[in-house]
């Protein structure tokens, strides 16, 4: 799968990133994939661990989603927009990203 990433990263490169888009977020300095664990977060206990895994999992795909439903899906994402990231692997549970 680490391979089929590699492959599907260098053809999206300049891929304009769509509501209703599915992503996975690479941390670029260090190579590894964001990823939600099932595990509850050291800080805020209510909510899922957000860690960083070498190859991603069933928490690293993640769906783009307007963060405050003004978008449809197939609109384009707006650089400084806030988007909503929900985690496909643990289904109700996501990021919310702003500036």
């Amino acid at each position: 799968e680490q391979e089929s990433n590699v492959e599907e990263f260098k053809r999206s490169i300049g891929d304009v990133v769509m509501y209703g888009d599915t992503v996975q977020l690479l941390h670029l300095s260090s190579g590894r994939y964001l990823s939600v664990k099932k595990t509850a977060a050291l800080v805020e206990r209510g909510n899922l661990q957000v860690t960083l895994l070498e190859a991603p999992d069933q928490g690293s795909c993640f769906l783009v989603k307007s963060g405050y439903r003004t978008r449809s899906e197939g609109d384009r994402v707006i650089f400084g927009e806030v988007v909503s990231l929900g985690s496909l692997g643990f289904q109700g549970m996501g990021l919310c990203v702003g500036k």
